[in-house]
């Protein structure tokens, strides 16, 4: 974690792990801490670390990362801005089951943002405290609270975009049986 203030831009207040009391940032579980409703918070993987590529990662590590995506945030007409995710323990020739994902980090989410849609993924994304907290914080009718997120932040008439710029780096699953829990969680979530 960064030191308090490091590498954030002006106005912005220091990322936090919970989003409201008695929450973490997967809804309705864990305990967590009052972020203020102004400013913007940045949500990361919990084993996030600054991309290698990233200009900066080696002196700075992850507040360079975070001050790339609060540096967007100073438009004010911006709720979210989200970076494509990258992992650290997966091979592109091994990747079986398509964590890495490529087609909808690099062409299909640049396009759907074009076109104003939101898409909140959960992890390497910056919002504003005050949007989060005018759409009622992470939605607890669904598993997949992220995605709803977007939604709701659309709803409300937010703004967003796509920062095409591999900022963090973090941990995808390994075995089977968590990448066919995730993925499961994720599609009963969008049916919810």
């Amino acid at each position: 974690r960064p030191k308090p203030g490091a590498g954030l831009a002006h106005g912005a207040t220091q990322p936090r792990v919970g989003l409201w009391p008695g929450h973490d940032t997967k809804a309705g579980r864990g305990g967590g801490v009052v972020v203020p409703r102004e400013g913007a918070g940045t949500m990361l993987q919990g084993a996030a670390a600054c991309h290698p590529s990233h200009p900066g990662c080696s002196t700075l590590g992850l507040a360079a990362c975070i001050h790339s995506a609060h540096n967007v945030m100073m438009d004010d007409n911006l709720a979210l801005v989200l970076s494509p995710q990258s992992f650290h323990n997966i091979k592109p020739e091994t990747d079986i089951f398509n964590n890495i994902n490529k087609q909808f980090w690099e062409c299909w989410l640049p396009g759907a943002f074009a076109w104003g849609y939101i898409a909140c993924t959960g992890t390497n994304f910056c919002i504003r405290t005050r949007a989060l907290a005018h759409c009622g914080w992470f939605p607890e009718y669904t598993i997949t609270e992220d995605y709803a997120l977007g939604m709701e932040l659309k709803c409300h008439g937010y703004q967003a975009t796509y920062l095409m710029l591999y900022l963090a780096v973090g941990e995808a699953p390994e075995e089977i049986r968590n990448v066919f829990r995730q993925r499961s969680r994720w599609t009963k979530g969008h049916f919810q």
